[in-house]
């Protein structure tokens, strides 16, 4: 709203009792444009008035007698001489209007009375005074003001039908001067059909009930085209009859172009051209309402692309962009050829897109539709210079089993999509029961483990690390356990990944390299100088210094760092976070050890491994698993040994669950074994005990390392293996 004034705020004086009125008039005259006071009707209203308000709005919803009663002092402390006053009236009060008028106030509004209403007279009365006085519903100011405005005006007699249209107003009608419509039929025939009974309709509401109404609605030019009216109508009354309608009209074409195009925007993803989440839902509902009619069901698929982040990390988010564009095309058209729409695809967010199937008659033909779905992103494709086959996990639910509202099937799609990721990549899973138990569980557990560490809940284990020569400790694992005061042991499968997603593994972090330091050096200093080797999440990477925190942990411990083993994952090195090449290099600078765990899960492990700085490389158990019973797997673990020897590597299998295991790895010539079948994870003073003892110095006949005077799992062991921090 612009300003009649020099001045850099408008201001507006609120004379009343507070609520409501104020919420209604700072919400029609926004700060910082305008300054409201509000002073409180049995208090002095000179301060306000001395301060040369530009308005002053009187609150009678209430009660509009008292103002009326108001009016004289205020004129009188009125040095302005003609500040608009603005009534605002309770629906009960309609006689008073007439009286309001002739007591001198510039504007009266009825209840209800919306922000816009208020700020459009308003705006109308500054407009006006600005020519030269305070308005009056006639005369020449009044059309002055209407063309400054942009805004018209018409009157409606009841007893004759007679329209009167004001020069503005009959501009905006696209008609000459004089040759508006004098009847309400006759101006309708200008309102496209479609829109005719809704206005009507809020016309004859204000006749009948005696209240204002708003209507916005087209208007069809006589040359052609057309143009959005908006029309604030009120009714004109005697004593307690309406005998009248009269309206301000206002243009309001381009800002409806502009809602219709933020409407557009905000129903469509602007990258895929799919529809957005609340696009999907209001689709959804038809959908099931639909299926209902027929006895039918509604599948909705919940599609998570595997290991995106690494994409748009490696390749940049340009060419993430292109593969997002790439689905959206490939769900489209699964869809499409099982009779759904394009509407009926959807990006939710990021790399989660959702796909609603209509009308299914048996549940199971949502998972057939959800394999071929796998099967086409999967297909190869090329996207620029890169050949690319994409890998997705799908959860599905179907209604009415599922979910009864469209709110609960997308919940449960999500839950059964987390449930597929987890579980592996490309996976696609039906929703549960036992998964919203499990989403339960998993909001406790997240609850809860935000204060274990204080409560003093969790602890570190180390599980040993011995040379697959003669079966000598030669290091440890650090592992955190959480013993939960209620739920018992909680396994680190399910709390780790918790950690990580909700940053509570920077501090779980931290805490177990401390403990892990302070510990190896308490075991140097009783003669058994081991080395340790502590997991450093990607979190951590990305979100804290962890140079700072690594030799913070050193300088506390005394720990020497040729004897601290960073452990760090793939997926860390893909994703590049914080530049841990840098980081890495400059560890390794003052001693300390990097170690590449999980190695062999990866899609790039080879591209990359001598590009680091690794000193140890960790086969992962997928493959020690098999490495005794499957020729392939043996191969590829022995592939990795040699490729790790020729880089000055020293490597490790952890997951050893067998002597089998540890006499095929012994013997392609792995450096360590870790695992159930040589130790769990045990505490620090077990840890000592073993050592003491010499637990695994024996060999068997073959080689193998024989178990003596190792603690049996539940007594005194922790059969948790090697998951944690």
């Amino acid at each position: 709203m612009s300003s009649p004034t020099s001045r850099a705020r408008n201001r507006a004086l609120l004379i009343g009792r507070g609520e409501p009125a104020l919420a209604l008039v700072k919400q029609a005259l926004p700060a910082p444009a305008w300054a409201v006071r509000l002073v409180d009707l049995a208090a002095d209203a000179a301060p306000g008035m001395a301060e040369g308000p530009d308005v002053v709005i009187l609150d009678g919803f209430a009660g509009g007698q008292p103002m009326l009663d108001l009016l004289p002092k205020l004129r009188g402390l009125d040095a302005r001489a003609g500040t608009p006053l603005v009534l605002l009236l309770g629906n009960d009060a309609p006689d008073l209007v007439t009286a309001a008028y002739a007591a001198g106030v510039a504007d009266v509004l009825v209840a209800p009375v919306s922000a816009a209403s208020l700020a459009d007279r308003v705006d109308f009365q500054l407009r006006s005074a600005q020519l030269g006085g305070p308005a009056r519903p006639q005369g020449q100011e009044l059309l002055q003001a209407q063309r400054l405005g942009g805004t018209g005006s018409w009157t409606l007699a009841s007893l004759s039908g007679l329209m009167h249209w004001s020069p503005e107003a009959e501009r905006l009608l696209g008609v000459p001067v004089g040759a508006g419509p004098r009847s309400l039929e006759a101006f309708m025939r200008l309102v496209p059909e479609e829109e005719r009974d809704e206005l009507r309709h809020a016309l004859e509401h204000c006749a009948e009930q005696g209240r204002p109404v708003a209507a916005r609605h087209r208007l069809r030019l006589e040359g052609g085209g057309e143009r959005w009216l908006e029309q604030s109508v009120e009714p004109i009354r005697s004593q307690r009859s309406t005998i009248g309608r009269r309206a301000t009209v206002r243009e309001i074409t381009a800002q409806r172009e502009s809602e219709l195009e933020l409407r557009r925007e905000a129903g469509h993803d602007p990258l895929t051209k799919l529809a957005s989440r609340a696009l999907l839902l209001a689709r959804l509902r038809e959908a099931m309402d639909d299926a209902r009619k027929d006895g039918l069901h509604v599948a909705l698929l919940h599609v998570s692309l595997d290991r995106f982040r690494s994409v748009n990390q490696t390749l940049g988010h340009a060419f993430g962009d292109r593969i997002l564009q790439h689905v959206a095309h490939v769900l489209a058209r699964v869809a499409e050829s099982h009779g759904a729409g394009r509407e009926d695809v959807a990006r939710l967010a990021g790399d989660e897109f959702a796909v609603i199937l209509p009308r299914l008659a048996e549940p199971d033909e949502a998972s057939v539709i959800g394999r071929q779905l796998l099967e086409a992103l999967a297909a190869p494709t090329r996207i620029g210079h890169q050949e690319v086959r994409l890998s997705a996990s799908v959860g599905i639910a179907v209604h009415p089993d599922d979910g009864a509202a469209a709110d609960a099937l997308l919940q449960h799609a999500d839950l059964a999509a987390l449930h597929a990721k987890q579980v592996g990549h490309g996976r696609l899973q039906p929703f549960r029961q036992a998964m919203g138990k499990a989403a339960v569980r998993r909001f406790t557990l997240e609850a809860e483990l935000r204060n274990a560490l204080e409560r003093g809940e969790l602890r570190v284990a180390y599980q040993p690390r011995v040379a697959a020569s003669d079966g000598r400790i030669v290091g440890v694992e650090a592992l955190v356990r959480w013993d939960h005061l209620v739920l018992g042991r909680v396994s680190p499968r399910e709390f780790i990944p918790i950690a990580e997603q909700t940053g509570l593994v920077g501090q779980i972090g931290s805490f177990v390299l401390v403990n892990a330091c302070r510990d190896a050096k308490q075991l140097e200093q009783r003669g058994h100088p081991l080395a340790v080797s502590v997991n450093v999440s990607s979190w951590q990477f990305a979100n804290t210094n962890v140079w700072e925190v690594v030799t913070a942990a050193l300088r506390d411990s005394g720990l020497p760092p040729e004897r601290l083993e960073l452990e760090i994952t793939e997926s860390l090195v893909l994703e590049g976070s914080n530049d841990p090449d840098v980081a890495f290099r400059d560890l390794r600078g003052i001693g300390v050890r990097i170690a590449l765990d999980d190695f062999g899960t990866g899609y790039s492990s080879l591209s990359y491994v001598s590009r680091f700085p690794i000193d140890v490389l960790k086969i992962d158990r997928s493959i020690v698993r098999e490495v005794d019973s499957d020729p392939s797997a043996e191969r590829v673990a022995r592939a990795v040994v040699g490729l790790a020897h020729s880089l000055d590597m020293r490597v490790v299998a952890e997951g050893v669950d067998a002597d089998a295991q540890a006499e095929v790895l012994r013997r392609i010539g792995c450096d360590e074994l870790q695992g159930f079948s040589i130790c769990e994870s045990v505490r620090l003073e077990e840890l000592f005990e073993l050592l003491e003892r010499d637990a695994f110095g024996k060999k068997t006949q073959l080689g193998v390392i024989a178990l003596q005077s190792v603690p049996l799992r539940g007594q005194g062991g922790d059969s948790q293996g090697g998951d944690g921090v």
